[in-house]
Parts: structure tokens; C-alpha cells; sequence
């Protein structure tokens, strides 16, 4: 993807007194560097990966290091800007022809530190030079992202036994952008973690690039898709059933009717579940202490006063380190269950419970309320909103903190100033 932009930057290079020698299709990439030394017709040659962007002075200023270096200096390495991994790395290199006529890029998992153990071996030096001539991971599609932290994550624990940062810090870009390239790259080095105990120790083949895993989670992510799918096209997604269970019709008779719907299995199951009753116990897991629920009618993209609070309040509990889920109505309107690095979790008003007429999504805030994955949970309500239904559901979770912010104004007051129900209720309290 950045081969154009890589060739541009190289005719832009304010000299012009080099030869440029593209190598095509030799793979892997242990077998391309080698190509390097192999071609080179000059004292020296500079190693440009495709990914790498130069700065209009990089040739220019490498070459006049290296003319400057001792003769046991056999390479220098400079460094480079990654955008994607925003810091620098190591980087593009200019190495001295006649020093590496005497090694061999191996095809091992990391050839180029291999080499560096030839060289050491022969008493060639390097030098790592503090200089930035250009920039690296500029642009990436969720293939390519996914195939570099794969390879990344195999590649530094094998090596190193070090696992980076980047992977949590892939998943907090996800969690606040929705970026499908955050979720590739997250995805790619998961793999490359799990991948680490079979991983072969060669170096990265372009023809060998097919990652089944990768193409399972374009599917999923990335195509519209009809679940579920076969994992292996052509192959049947089930095996057949040898001895399939009887279909209502053939056991109506002996069963009865009333137990051959699951539509009515389901409305039963669902009228039992509102019942204010102590049937309903909540869980024992402890809720996440890191983990915030805010619950209000409507939230962005519907503007108002209380859509502003809550954002506001979200935002700056993200910024004290908390994760943020906001449970609102789902709008047609909205392009995104992430806003200001909330999650967004849509509750249903278009349904209601049988035969009490409760909304649904009462019993959906109920069960948020009682899953034990939050540590605290801030309803914003009127005082005769149906959210606040959720709370006379059952049993809440032991461990979830609860606070309600009722919300009056003289509209809402007008409401219910006249309710006796409601003002008795609200008296008891």
C-alpha cells in the first residue's frame, strides 16, 4: 500500500547519486535481503523497506555517517517515526558492502538480528544513530495492520520474551473509535500471542500470507454475513442430526398446546421475570472497579440539557481511568454505539411486557443493574419514568454502588403534583 509513497519519497531526495535497485517477488523477506548484498555493485548500500518514507535528506546525510565511520563499521542504523505505533523505532540502514560479503541473512524468525550476531562474531561493529530520517507505518488496511502485529507479537516474545503496551493501548483506540484498524490490530496481535508456542522460526513468506484467522475475522467484522457461516467453504455447517428431536405437531396431543409455542414459553418466562418478588436474587460477582454505568432516556445524537451532563460526566470519569457504558434508547439516527469513548448500549422501547405493559426496556436496565460488571451505576430519570421501574424488578447486585438523579422540572412537576399514588409512594421513600 505505501510502495508508491515509499518511491516518491526516494526520487524527492535533495542527491540523486545513487542507483536505485527494486527487488521484486523473492520471498521470504531473509532471501530479499540477502538479494541486497548479492546485487550491490557499491561501497555502500541503504536498506528502504516499503514501509519506509523518507525524510528529503535521509540518503544523503546516511551516506556522509558512513564515510565518516571507521572501517569496522559495518552498518548504521537510523532511525525512524512510526505514526501508527506513535514513537520511533529502529529503522533504515546503510551498510558497508564488503563487510557483510562474509554473512548470510538466515531464514530465522528475525534474520536481521541474526545477522548482527554474524557480524559481531567477525568484529564488524554497527551504530545506532540517534538521527530520524523518515517515517514508518503510515498506512495500513485491517490485512495488513492484523499481519504486522501478529508478526510482532511472535516476533518479541520469541526473541525477547517481551509483550509490548501496544496491544492495550490498540484496545483503548478501539473502545473509544470504533476504528476497524484498531480492532485488526488488536485482533492480529491476539493472534500473534496465542500463536507464540507453534509459531515456526522463519522469517515473514508474502506467499505464505493466508491467514485462516485473518479471513475469518474479515467475515465477521468486515462483510455482511449471515450467522452462522461455514468456517471451511463448501463443507456442510452442520453435521446432520442422526436422531432429530419430534416437532411440536407430532407431540400435541400428549404434551399439550400450551407447551408447544416457545413465543408463549418465552411471554411467560418474560411476565414471571417482572413480578416484584424476592424470587429474583442478584449475583455474588463483584462488581468491576473500574467499570461505570450511566442510564438516561436519551443521549447523543438527541441534544438537551441532560444529554450534556451525561456526556460531560462520562468523559471526565473516562478521564479518571474508568470504563463508561451509557444504557439509552436506540435511535435510528445513530451511526455508532461509541460517542466520546462511551459505549453505547441501545435498550429496546419498542416492545412491552404482557399482561402488566411495562416497557421492555425496564427489564433490560434490571438486568444491566444485577449483572455484577459494573462498580457503580447513575440513573438520570423524571420522577415517573419507566426507568425507574428497573429498580422494583428485584433484588439489585450487593456489590454495585446505585445512585438516582432525579430529574424535576415545573413540566414533570405539573405531572405528578396531583398523583396521590405517587406522592404516597414518594412519601414511604
Amino acid at each position: 500500500m505505501t510502495f508508491p509513497a515509499c518511491q516518491e519519497a526516494i526520487r524527492l531526495q535533495d542527491t540523486q547519486a545513487f542507483i536505485l535497485d527494486i527487488i521484486r517477488n523473492v520471498h521470504p523477506m531473509s532471501a530479499a535481503f540477502q538479494e541486497m548484498i548479492t546485487r550491490c555493485q557499491t561501497e555502500y548500500f541503504i536498506q528502504v523497506d516499503e514501509d519506509m518514507i523518507l525524510h528529503p535528506t535521509a540518503v544523503r546525510e546516511m551516506e556522509q555517517l558512513m564515510l565518516q565511520a571507521p572501517k569496522h563499521i559495518g552498518m548504521i542504523c537510523c532511525h525512524l517515526y512510526d505514526e501508527d505505533r506513535e514513537t520511533t523505532i529502529q529503522g533504515v540502514k546503510i551498510y558497508r558492502t564488503a563487510s557483510l560479503q562474509s554473512v548470510v541473512f538466515q531464514n530465522v524468525k528475525a534474520c536481521e538480528m541474526d545477522l548482527l550476531a554474524q557480524m559481531g562474531a567477525m568484529g564488524i561493529r554497527w551504530v545506532l544513530h540517534p538521527s530520524i530520517q523518515g517515517r514508518h507505518g503510515t498506512l495500513f488496511s485491517p490485512e495488513t495492520i492484523y499481519r504486522r502485529y501478529k508478526s510482532m507479537y511472535e516476533k518479541d516474545i520469541l526473541e525477547w520474551n517481551d509483550v509490548t503496551g501496544d496491544i492495550k493501548r490498540k484496545a483503548r483506540q478501539f473502545r473509544e473509535t470504533g476504528d476497524p484498524l484498531a480492532l485488526f490490530a488488536l485482533l492480529g496481535a491476539v493472534d500473534g500471542i496465542v500463536s507464540v508456542p507453534t509459531a515456526q522460526d522463519k522469517e515473514k513468506d508474502f506467499t505464505k500470507y493466508n491467514l485462516k484467522s485473518l479471513e475469518i475475522f474479515r467475515r465477521i467484522f468486515l462483510e455482511s454475513q449471515t450467522f452462522p457461516f461455514p468456517y471451511e467453504a463448501g463443507k456442510p455447517q452442520k453435521r446432520p442430526c442422526v436422531n432429530p428431536p419430534l416437532l411440536p405437531e407430532d407431540v400435541r396431543e400428549w404434551a399439550g398446546e400450551r407447551h408447544c409455542s416457545s413465543e408463549l414459553a418465552r411471554e411467560e418466562h418474560e411476565q414471571e421475570f417482572v413480578k416484584i418478588s424476592d424470587g429474583l436474587k442478584a449475583s455474588e460477582r463483584p462488581g468491576d472497579p473500574q467499570r461505570i454505568l450511566l442510564i438516561c432516556h436519551w443521549f447523543w445524537p438527541s441534544v438537551g440539557g441532560v444529554e450534556t451532563i451525561v456526556a460531560d460526566l462520562g468523559e471526565e470519569l473516562i478521564g479518571m481511568g474508568y470504563r463508561v457504558d451509557v444504557a439509552t434508547v436506540g435511535m435510528a439516527e445513530r451511526t455508532t454505539l461509541v460517542y466520546r469513548g462511551m459505549n453505547i448500549i441501545p435498550l429496546d422501547d419498542t416492545r412491552t411486557l404482557e399482561p402488566s405493559g411495562i416497557p421492555y426496556f425496564s427489564l433490560e436496565v434490571y438486568r444491566l443493574l444485577t449483572s455484577g460488571q459494573y462498580y457503580a451505576c447513575v440513573m438520570f430519570a423524571d420522577a415517573l419514568s419507566w426507568l425507574l421501574t428497573a429498580f422494583l424488578l428485584g433484588k439489585l447486585h450487593p456489590e454495585t454502588r446505585t445512585f438516582i438523579q432525579l430529574l424535576v422540572n415545573q413540566e414533570s412537576y405539573d405531572k405528578w403534583r396531583q398523583n396521590s399514588t405517587f406522592k404516597e409512594r414518594l412519601l414511604k421513600t
